[in-house]
């Protein structure tokens, strides 16, 4: 039975066939690129209460301002990246086993992307891209994982220490370095140089790793995952 499913499109219409059906099967890992107007939100509500993993990349949604209210009773992991035209959206989310969440940019940019989830207290695991360091919902995170380029991470990186006062709990930081300039040798031994030196004085024994990019992969499994591609469709 197909349990993995990928679906990609852009519609700025609501004339799309796939993204309105409701014959999926239960439907455990969804990767969705949500783009142009509502119809994609379908798919999500018909699978909300057996999904355990969620991948959304959200860009120039309709209509702007949306917010999307979702209960997800199995969700233990959830990915949410904004492209470059990524419009205004709410996501409240009641999700009370959710264990690891993943925020991110294409580029740096002002988040437009509001995340709000009901059980954030819970979360251990949490990857941030190109993105502030907003730790105060996630008190019992364990595991951050961080990722941008160096200069335009540097700032949140040395804000640091105050924003680890809000997770106790946490022993160890990833990180990788995604862009570097020629000035800059070896960017992940400067990116570990910088984290070692915001952490100096917190007393906090965090162990500090890098990362590759394969390691954050939603579970799922690949031998059964079905990839629909569906082409824009014009406005009528």
């Amino acid at each position: 039975m197909l349990s993995d499913l990928e679906i990609r499109y852009r519609t700025a219409s609501n004339k799309c066939d796939v993204a309105k059906s409701s014959s999926f099967p239960p439907l455990q890992v969804l990767s969705i690129t949500c783009w142009g107007a509502n119809s994609w939100v379908s798919v999500i509500q018909n699978c909300a209460t057996t999904l355990t993993s969620l991948k959304m990349s959200i860009g120039d949604v309709r209509p702007f301002g949306t917010v999307l209210r979702l209960a997800f009773p199995s969700l233990r992991h959830l990915s949410v990246s904004e492209t470059s035209t990524a419009s205004d959206i709410q996501l409240q989310l009641d999700d009370p086993i959710l264990q690891s969440v993943y925020k991110g940019l294409v580029t740096r940019k002002t988040p437009r992307v509001i995340l709000q989830l009901s059980k954030a207290q819970y979360v251990t695991d949490l990857t941030l891209c190109r993105v502030p360091f907003e730790l105060a919902p996630y008190p019992r995170l364990r595991t951050l994982c961080i990722q941008g380029g160096f200069t335009e991470m540097e700032a949140d990186i040395l804000s640091l220490p105050d924003a680890i006062n809000h997770c106790p709990e946490l022993q160890s930081i990833r990180y990788r370095c995604l862009s570097w300039t020629y000035r800059i040798l070896r960017p992940n031994d400067q990116f570990k140089l910088l984290i070692n030196e915001a952490l100096k004085g917190t007393q906090r024994a965090i162990s500090l790793e890098e990362f590759t990019p394969e390691a954050h992969h939603l579970p799922g499994s690949p031998l059964r995952k079905v990839c629909i591609r569906v082409p824009l469709s014009k406005a009528h």
